[in-house]
C-alpha cells in the first residue's frame, strides 16, 4: 500500500494550496485597511511626538498580524490565538478612527442643541434667579417716587406730601428714617424760583441713595448676569444656526466653539446659584454649574468608547460597529475557516476543508 500526497497539500514541506494563498492575499487586504484606520484611531496620542508615529506603531501591529494569521492557516493553534489578540487591539483603534468621523456631526449638533436648551434656560431665569427682578421693581418704584417729590416741592414746597414721598424712598431703599435718612434741604424762601431749585436739588441726593443702595445689593453684577446670558444665548443661537446651514465637514466642527459657550455658561451658572437667597424664599432654577460637553475628548478611546456603549441602539452607532468587526474578524475569520490547513488525521472534508483537504489514500 502506497500513500499518494499532493505536494501542494504538504504539511511538512509548508507548501501552501492556492486556495490558502488566494485567502491570505484577501485577508491582507481587510488588514490593510484595518492598518490605515488603526495609525488614524492612534493618531491623537501623538506616538513618537509626530503626526504620522502612530502609522509606525499600526505597521508593526500589521506585520504580527499577517505572520500570526499566517501560522494560523498553517495550522497552528498559538497563531490563531495570537492573530484574535491583535484584532482585539485593532478593533479598538478602528472603532476609534470611524465613530469620530462617522458620527462625529451628529455628535456635535446633538451638544448644540442640548447647550444651548440649557443657555436658553439660563438666560430666561438669570434674572429671577440672582433676584435683579426684584432690584429692577425697587429701583422703578423710587424712580416714580422722585418724580412725585419733585412735583410736590414745586407746586407747595417741602409739605406733607413730599415728605410722605421721602419716607417713601427711605422704605423701598431700607433706610430706616432716623439714623439713616435722606437728607432733609431747607427752602431757603416761599417763591416758585425757591421751590423748583430745591426741587432740583433733591434729584441727585435720591440718586446718591439709590447708587448706594444699588453697591449693597450688588445690582450691577447681577444685571450683568442677566445681560451677559441673554448675550450669549445669542451668540449659541448664532453659532448652532451656522453649523446647521453650513454643514461641515468633522475637521471642520466648531469643537473648541462648543467648549468656549461651555465654559462660559458654567461661569454665569456659578454666579447665578451664588446670589439665590439662601435665607429667603427659594427660587425655581435649573442649572448646572458642572457642565462638561458630550463632545470635549472627541476622537479619544475614553470618548468612543462611552460614548458608543450610550448610543449603542442607534442604527449609526451599529452601523460603525459592524463595519469595524467586519474588518476585523469576520472577513479573515471566515477566509481562515475556508483555507485553513487541518491537521494530520483529520477526517473532515467538504467545502470548509479547502484549504487542507488530503488527497485520498489509493492501495496497490
Amino acid at each position: 500500500m502506497s500513500l499518494d500526497m499532493s505536494p501542494e497539500t504538504s504539511r511538512d514541506g509548508a507548501t501552501w494550496t492556492i486556495q490558502q494563498k488566494l485567502g491570505m492575499a484577501a485577508a491582507s487586504i481587510s488588514f490593510l485597511i484595518g492598518w490605515f484606520q488603526t495609525g488614524v484611531g492612534l493618531k491623537y496620542l501623538h506616538v513618537l511626538n509626530s503626526n504620522y508615529g502612530s502609522f509606525v506603531l499600526a505597521t508593526g501591529l500589521l506585520f504580527l498580524m499577517l505572520l500570526s494569521y499566517s501560522k494560523a492557516i498553517d495550522g497552528s493553534g498559538g497563531g490563531l490565538v495570537f492573530y484574535l489578540v491583535c484584532a482585539l487591539v485593532t478593533f479598538a483603534c478602528n472603532l476609534n478612527a470611524f465613530y469620530p468621523n462617522y458620527r462625529g456631526p451628529e455628535l456635535v449638533r446633538s451638544e448644540f442643541r442640548k447647550l444651548t436648551a440649557q443657555i436658553d434656560a439660563l438666560s430666561r431665569d438669570a434674572d429671577d434667579a440672582s433676584g435683579v427682578a426684584g432690584l429692577n421693581e425697587t429701583i422703578q418704584k423710587v424712580a416714580s417716587e422722585k418724580i412725585q417729590l419733585q412735583a410736590q416741592i414745586r407746586q407747595k414746597g417741602l409739605g406733607d406730601r413730599a415728605r410722605s414721598a421721602l419716607e417713601s424712598i427711605e422704605g423701598l431703599l431700607g433706610l430706616d428714617g432716623k439714623a439713616i435718612t435722606i437728607t432733609r434741604l431747607t427752602v431757603p424762601g416761599k417763591t416758585q424760583d425757591d421751590w423748583n431749585n430745591t426741587a432740583a436739588e433733591y434729584g441727585p441726593i435720591v440718586d446718591a441713595a439709590l447708587d448706594a443702595w444699588k453697591a449693597k445689593n450688588q445690582y450691577e453684577d447681577k444685571a450683568n448676569l442677566g445681560r451677559d446670558a441673554r448675550q450669549l444665548q445669542l451668540d449659541a443661537n448664532a453659532q448652532f444656526a451656522a453649523l446647521m446651514a453650513g454643514g461641515q465637514e468633522p475637521k471642520e466642527l466648531p469643537f473648541s466653539a462648543i467648549e468656549d459657550l461651555a465654559a462660559r455658561y458654567r461661569e454665569l451658572c456659578g454666579q447665578a446659584l451664588k446670589w439665590r437667597n439662601p435665607g429667603g424664599p427659594a427660587r425655581t432654577f435649573s442649572c448646572l454649574p458642572d457642565y462638561t460637553a458630550s463632545t470635549v475628548g472627541l476622537g479619544t478611546f475614553s470618548h468612543t468608547f462611552t460614548s458608543a456603549w450610550a448610543t449603542l441602539k442607534d442604527g449609526g452607532t451599529i452601523s460603525v460597529a459592524a463595519i469595524c468587526f467586519l474588518i476585523d474578524f469576520v472577513v479573515p475569520l471566515a477566509l481562515y475557516v475556508l483555507v485553513r490547513r487541518q491537521k494530520n488525521g483529520s477526517k473532515r472534508n467538504g467545502m470548509w476543508d479547502l484549504g487542507g483537504k488530503r488527497m485520498p489514500t489509493s492501495a496497490n
